[in-house]
């Protein structure tokens, strides 16, 4: 009898384990926990906390970034990682570019979709004409049956409602094991 609590203990702590440790992960932060949780993990990588913007601020792959912690019931599902600075036209599509190299050469990520930005578009008139969003999406590895819940995904926004070409970057990286689905509709 024994025998057998010893074994469901055991694969109670490993499965749970396993579950903890195969979530997304933001600079090897499991993104789960709550709010307060996740704000300490990230101040001490260095990350300051802005209490009037609710966010951390700090450097982040060579930028200066903002992250803004979401939550779904209480526990962290996603953050918002950012750029503080705004880019133009041809900035921004550099950017971007150069972030989803980042990622496709990256071992940790595979592609799911990327939108290739096309050289001879005005891009300010497709955001705003055409309503047209780039975003490039990554599984975060390993693959297996929860891969589409370990997504990193990369957009860029324009920065004001007007036609002013000022973009920024966002990266968002979201553990959809604490998403919402519906449960409280």
């Amino acid at each position: 009898m024994k025998r057998i609590l010893l074994l469901l203990l055991l694969l109670t702590v490993s499965l749970a384990v396993y579950a903890q440790s195969n979530v997304t992960k933001f600079l090897g932060i499991p993104v789960e926990g709550t709010k307060s949780a996740m704000i300490q993990n990230l101040k001490t990588k260095g990350f300051v906390y802005n209490q009037r913007l609710d966010c951390l601020e700090g450097e982040f792959n060579g930028a200066e970034v903002r992250i803004f912690v979401h939550t779904q019931n209480g526990k962290v599902w996603r953050l918002c990682v950012g750029e503080k600075h705004s880019f133009d036209e041809s900035q921004i599509k550099t950017r971007y570019e150069k972030l989803c190299e980042q990622f496709e050469r990256n071992p940790k990520y595979l592609p799911l979709s990327v939108d290739t930005l096309p050289e001879s578009k005005d891009l300010s008139y497709e955001l705003v004409v055409h309503k047209k969003k780039y975003q490039a999406v990554y599984i975060q590895l390993p693959i297996d049956e929860d891969s589409l819940k370990r997504v990193v995904w990369v957009t860029f926004l324009r920065r004001t409602e007007r036609y002013s070409g000022e973009y920024s970057i966002a990266i968002y990286y979201e553990n959809g094991f604490n998403e919402a689905n519906g449960e409280d509709l």
